[in-house]
């Protein structure tokens, strides 16, 4: 995914599926966070654009590249963590 990024900004082509990737994410997201707040015991005032842009930051390829390639954690290490993280900034105390 970084290399799609990077090759887009040089090749219309690619800037266009990178470009429908991140939106299908952003979208996909939106959708799950619209789910959270069905199911409720989240924290006052969070709405679903907040809880999807979370979410989305959070997975997005470059925090795996960061942490798990840059920085040697396990995939199970970033997945504890962002479970930690999610609860943290989404669920009522």
């Amino acid at each position: 995914m970084r290399a799609l990024e990077a090759a887009a900004a040089a090749e219309p082509e690619l800037g266009r599926i990178w470009r429908e990737f991140s939106e299908r994410r952003a979208r996909s997201m939106k959708l799950f966070a619209a789910e959270l707040v069905t199911a409720g015991g989240l924290r006052d005032g969070l709405t679903v654009d907040r809880i999807a842009d979370v979410i989305w930051a959070t997975t997005g390829p470059e925090l795996y590249t960061l942490l798990v390639s840059e920085r040697g954690w396990s995939a199970d290490e970033l997945e504890a963590w962002l479970a930690d993280a999610w609860a943290r900034l989404l669920l009522a105390p």
